[in-house]
């Protein structure tokens, strides 16, 4: 039982960070990169 909480801890964790932390990370990225040609258009 113990093994299954564990398991349950590092996919709730690891499914924030590929599902919101990393975009966002890499949106935020993105447009700082792109910032120049984002105010263009």
């Amino acid at each position: 039982m113990k093994t299954l909480i564990i398991a349950l801890k590092i996919f709730l964790l690891l499914t924030v960070l590929t599902g919101i932390v990393y975009p966002l990370l890499v949106t935020g990225i993105a447009q700082a990169i792109f910032q120049e040609k984002r105010t263009e258009a």
